[in-house]
């Protein structure tokens, strides 16, 4: 028998019921939403009741572009920022030691801020951790240190350690991770992993899309453990199909929802393609992108198969290639065909209108990461140092770009940037050019309705009757949840988001009537 709860005595986000405070739900749905004066009528229909002392509750956040297994290395790492000299940094690492298992990885050392001026030997690394395979990646990403346990078990998965010295690039962090990977067992592996869909769901996560850079990284472990209680995971592989192979067969395999391609890379390492010169590169205009017709022999393949694909484009000549290739795609594969299929992308040249004008025409799913302006954008930002203000800034356009027929989510890209969604909300509410900003609403509904659409999924991201019981329940700082809005941009119902405010916490996060994530005594 079902179990009924009744949550009282809140806000409901429910845009097109006004302001609801109660909610009713069972083991899978949700059964009735409503004001306060009518919850005494639905006392006796319920099991249990749980006064939610002004809580706000909302469907949970979708995630379409994660990276887990970097996500829980991230978090398993030992962080030596604030080491204040080399001892100090090998004296964490010792601790580390004792109380983990598997290789210990650290982050964050500057020898050029320590008074000895030099990072520690390979030996000295080893002694610390008293013999176990050890790594730690300078802040810049710069450099790292191995030690001899860890450079010869790198080695058995063919990773040269010696080739590692240039970490700037994004497979030279890849190489990096296998590497460590190889040298857990699948439990320790496991474990990590699932700590890091625990931070998920402890932040509202209720899906997300694990992006796998390397089919290694599917060796010996998964995220998804229906056993466990988690976010939906939805898994991409990085993989190029090509026409005589069937890509089912590596769906079936590893349990994967579709691939991700990445056409370029970032444009902070120099790894996006450019039309025009890097500023801080004269004469350099990144690497090529993947061909146009190797996108297209890949998304007809996809397609034929019923496979959704992930596109990463983030330079104006990535973006090029990628459209060329759907259009070409799209000849084969026939257009209502290739826009059911909800493909997506992540792009940064979405300022070029014949770009933008392909994406709307083929129903791609634009996914969009507001964090990139906050973290990246400025005078003094990356993205201006590489690319020059204008072009910076034609880059970080997003509220201006808000138009009818385009498709959005909004992603982290954990952990490259937060991982908390309300930080997400909150740059894109907060974007440093103001005619870039949107509503905290229009944003909310990209990171929820428009994550469930990337998805598959067009009956999920809301909460109203006979709906999957999707909800999140939040502790949101006072003064920061009104009825009425105090600018344009604030969305009654939903938290203000003001910069100098903590973000909302989440107590209780519920996915399809199962809890995944609840803090202990939060609620009664």
């Amino acid at each position: 028998m079902r179990r009924r709860t009744l949550y009282r005595n809140g806000h409901v986000y429910v845009p097109t019921r006004g302001f609801p405070t109660a909610m009713l739900v069972d083991d899978t749905r949700v059964l009735w939403v409503g004001g306060e004066a009518d919850a005494d009528g639905q006392v006796d229909e319920a099991d249990r009741v749980v006064d939610l002392h002004g809580c706000l509750v909302t469907t949970p956040f979708v995630d379409p572009i994660h990276f887990v297994a970097e996500s829980a290395e991230w978090r398993s790492l030992t962080q030596l920022t604030g080491a204040r000299s080399l001892t100090d940094a090998l004296d964490r690492l010792a601790a580390a030691a004792r109380t983990s298992q598997g290789p210990v990885t650290g982050f964050g050392y500057d020898e050029g801020r320590w008074p000895e001026q030099r990072p520690p030997a390979p030996e000295e690394l080893a002694r610390a951790v008293e013999g176990r395979p050890a790594v730690i990646l300078r802040a810049d990403k710069g450099a790292c240190v191995c030690s001899p346990a860890f450079t010869a078990g790198a080695a058995q998965v063919g990773v040269d350690t010696r080739g590692l010295a240039d970490m700037t690039r994004r497979p030279g962090l890849g190489a990096l991770l296998t590497a460590i990977v190889a040298q857990r067992t699948p439990a320790q592996q496991q474990a990590i992993l699932d700590g890091a869909l625990s931070a998920a769901a402890a932040h509202g996560i209720g899906c997300l899309h694990d992006h796998i850079s390397s089919p290694r990284l599917l060796d010996g472990f998964t995220t998804t453990r229906p056993q466990l209680p988690g976010p939906v995971v939805q898994r991409y592989l990085r993989h190029v199909c090509r026409p005589d192979e069937d890509p089912a067969v590596l769906l079936r395999e590893h349990d994967l929802h579709g691939f991700m391609l990445q056409v370029d890379g970032p444009v902070n390492s120099h790894q996006a393609a450019l039309h025009e010169t890097y500023i801080d590169l004269p004469g350099q205009v990144g690497p090529d992108p993947m061909p146009a017709e190797t996108i297209a022999e890949h998304l007809v393949a996809a397609s034929l198969a019923g496979i959704r694909t992930s596109l990463v484009a983030m330079g104006d000549r990535a973006a090029d290639a990628m459209i060329d290739g759907m259009r070409t795609a799209v000849r084969t594969v026939g257009l209502d065909r290739f826009r059911s299929l909800r493909h997506r992308t992540m792009t940064l040249a979405l300022a070029d209108p014949r770009v933008l004008g392909t994406l709307i025409d083929l129903g791609v799913v634009v996914v969009r990461v507001p964090q990139v302006d906050s973290r990246w954008g400025g005078p003094e930002g990356d993205f201006t140092r590489a690319l020059g203000t204008v072009r910076a800034r034609e880059m970080m356009r997003f509220g201006s770009l808000g138009v009818d027929g385009l498709l959005s989510a909004l992603a982290s890209t954990s952990p490259w940037l937060d991982l908390d969604p309300w930080q997400t909300l909150r740059s894109a509410r907060w974007h440093r050019f103001e005619e870039e900003r949107v509503s905290v609403g229009e944003a909310f509904h990209a990171h929820t309705v428009g994550g469930w659409h990337a998805s598959g999924h067009d009956t999920r991201g809301y909460l109203g009757v006979g709906l999957p019981a999707d909800f999140v329940v939040w502790e949101v700082p006072p003064g920061e949840l009104g009825e009425g809005p105090h600018s344009q941009l604030e969305t009654p119902g939903l938290p203000r988001l003001r910069p100098e405010a903590p973000t909302p916490r989440a107590l209780l996060t519920v996915v399809g009537g199962r809890t995944i994530h609840e803090s202990e005594g939060a609620l009664p």
